[in-house]
């Protein structure tokens, strides 16, 4: 049996494949000197419009800046959509990613597809193998797939002539011995060579699957350093190894292995802090796709119930493929898709009309410099609205607060209801029961609703792109004719975050209507806004 160690390809989707050159040689001598048969190094990319590390395009180039040990296997990841979906026809496109592997580093290629698009992989296989690559073909989401269904596939597969090894991922970490056994026997009812399994650890079931895969005769098996990846990660290699040796399947030498993890990954695991846990167990139990959980996980805007209510959300629709505007309605629970009642009154304006409006963000400088902004706003005239409940800021100095959060209106709406401030919200957001704690609350009806890539801002209503308060302020903002808009505590996030890219894209969608707008950011903001300072005065 052969192992493949996959910890920077499947690794990376934590850090954007942002390996350095010194981990990478290192990890490719501890490969070596441990026995391992093959290296999935990364993925093999067209341009992607974000940035990404090395290992999401493993180029060749790239590649011969490394040091890898003569008899090590090396190989890369290509997800079949980007080739049968790219503008290229398939031939040229694998031309375009590929060269004739005698003049590659790399010996074998492994493509992904789901099952359901399986069937059209011929030509992408057809085409690697003829370069002279070693094809193995990864089935993704096969876990629940019905035994014939498999069968036919894998026949399907066989016949083409070109695929030698042939691998089912437990995508969701999903399966169970029982789960292995019966796909692996439906896929070997027609196919004739090998296989491979790639398993996840949400249940903590990876080692166990990968093991009990191997007694029932699957050759190739994945496992990662500390079992670096995806979601819960997979299948620790180190442990897997030393399972393997103690019973006689694997001639290991594990002291490179466990000095690599101390000494490159340990750090890496306490920065991302992947592993099982009971967001990724629940995500498994209901067929969610685990960058679900790892994003909820991952985002400190939110708290583990607000992460839990959006979860549950999931697990009552389609959640098998990812979508980062899935996981933002879940959040914030706009799924009233009603459009905007044209009769309904509008709001009283009159508060913001040729006015300043001051409003309060969430972001650490507002901890930071609170004195500061307390002083500000005493000192300034102005409507000062915060973004759901700031406790930073003595309430007094705030004189309304905007919340479109269902899910926080939920959960704060006794502070709400008695806080003495009045509310900016729509009660399509708002359930039976939050209406009624809400009953003793001021609301200023403002309905909302949501539709990427669209912002309008009415006198009874507005429709923006992302379901952020920030969107619903700037709406406020505009139908109310404000005067000026000074932010406070919209501090940003780093360039890498995916939450910065949302907010980018925010700032692009509301610029046309905010022209007569002038808005300023009076704490540090690396948000496309005109810096200001609260030590200014703006009288």
């Amino acid at each position: 049996m052969h192992i493949l160690d996959c910890t920077l390809r499947d690794g990376g989707y934590y850090n954007n494949w942002c390996f350095s050159r010194e981990l990478t040689n290192a990890y490719l001598q501890a490969m070596h000197r441990a026995g391992i048969d093959y290296v999935e190094i990364g993925f093999r990319n067209f341009p992607q419009a974000r940035f990404l590390g090395p290992y999401a395009y493993s180029l060749e180039h790239y590649l011969s800046g490394l040091t890898i040990p003569h008899e090590l296997k090396l190989g890369a990841m290509v997800d079949a959509k980007s080739v049968l979906n790219s503008a290229l026809p398939v031939q040229k496109a694998v031309n375009a990613l590929f060269v004739p592997q005698a003049n590659s580093h790399l010996c074998f290629v492994r493509v992904a597809t789901h099952v359901e698009q399986a069937a059209n992989c011929e030509p992408l296989v057809t085409a690697l193998k003829a370069l002279g690559y070693t094809v193995a073909l990864n089935l993704m989401q096969i876990a629940g797939q019905a035994s014939d269904k498999i069968s036919t596939l894998a026949a399907e597969i066989n016949r083409w002539g070109s695929v030698a090894i042939l691998y089912f991922a437990d995508s969701f970490g999903a399966m169970d011995n029982t789960e292995v056994e019966r796909v692996s026997r439906a896929l070997r009812d027609h196919w004739s060579g090998d296989l491979g399994i790639h398993t996840h650890n949400n249940q903590s079931l990876a080692i166990h699957n990968s093991l009990y895969a191997v007694e029932h005769g699957i050759r190739y098996v994945d496992a990662t350093l500390l079992g670096m990846g995806r979601g819960a990660g997979n299948a620790d290699l180190a442990i897997l190894l030393s399972e393997l040796s103690q019973r006689g399947k694997k001639d290991v030498d594990l002291s490179p292995i466990y000095t690599l993890g101390e000494t490159y990954f340990t750090p890496l695991k306490q920065q991302y802090d992947w592993g099982p846990n009971f967001f990724y167990h629940y995500s498994a139990q209901h067929n969610i796709h685990p960058m679900f959980a790892q994003t909820l996980i991952n985002d400190k805007r939110y708290s583990s119930r607000e992460k839990l209510m959006a979860l549950t959300a999931l697990a009552e629709s389609e959640s098998s493929s990812f979508s980062s505007a899935t996981i933002n309605q879940k959040l914030s629970g706009f799924n009233n898709i009603q459009p905007l009642d044209e009769q309904a009154p509008a709001l009283d304006f009159s508060a913001f009309q040729g006015k300043d409006i001051i409003l309060m963000g969430a972001g650490d400088s507002v901890v930071t410099y609170a004195d500061d902004i307390t002083h500000f706003i005493q000192h300034h005239t102005a409507l000062t609205l915060s973004i759901n409940h700031q406790a930073a800021l003595d309430l007094k100095v705030i004189d309304g607060i905007i919340c479109i959060d269902q899910h926080r209106l939920l959960y704060e709406a006794d502070f709400l209801a008695h806080c003495g401030k009045p509310i900016y919200s729509a009660q399509r957001l708002q359930d039976q029961t939050t209406r009624e704690k809400l009953s003793a609350a001021t609301i200023h009806e403002y309905d909302c609703l949501l539709k990427t890539g669209v912002f309008e801002a009415n006198t009874n209503g507005c429709i923006i792109p992302v379901p952020l308060a920030l969107a619903y302020a700037l709406a406020l903002c505009v139908a109310g004719q404000a005067k000026r808009l000074f932010l406070l505590g919209f501090d940003g996030f780093p360039a890498d975050d995916s939450r910065q890219q949302e907010m980018l894209n925010l700032w692009h969608d509301v610029e046309p209507a905010c022209k007569k707008l002038p808005i300023i950011a009076l704490t540090p903001s690396n948000y496309p806004v005109t810096q200001g300072s609260l030590y200014a005065d703006y009288n």
